[in-house]
């Protein structure tokens, strides 16, 4: 590493971790306190990785909207969706832009409605 570089170690789904990742991770993180962690959890969870609340800043994000939904599964699946279907995955996903997607891809699966 260049003298003056900043590291950063970005962690996704904390509370997920398996318990030899985590020590390994603690292990590292003590030995190496300039290391900047961008670490994801829930806002329910602990403390990510145990780590003092002095070297922890909370950013809170919003749910996913039906706007950006929009975009996003236009941009990852290639589909338009009508809006009810839109703010229904938006609703049921709870603005979790992952699940959305999934969801997106199950109604896609879907065979289709029968015309009356």
């Amino acid at each position: 590493m260049a003298r003056g570089a900043t590291v950063l170690l970005a962690v996704d789904d904390v509370p997920w971790l398996d318990p030899p990742s985590e020590r390994a991770l603690r292990f590292a993180l003590r030995r190496a306190p300039d290391v900047a962690v961008l670490a994801a959890c829930r806002s329910d969870s602990p403390a990510p990785l145990g780590l003092h609340m002095s070297r922890l800043t909370q950013i809170t994000l919003r749910p996913l909207g039906v706007g950006t939904l929009h975009r996003v599964l236009r941009d990852r699946l290639g589909v338009t969706l009508s809006r009810p279907l839109l703010s229904r995955l938006a609703r049921e996903a709870g603005g979790n832009p992952l699940l959305a997607i999934e969801l997106a891809r199950a109604v896609l699966r879907l065979p289709p409605m029968p015309r009356s």
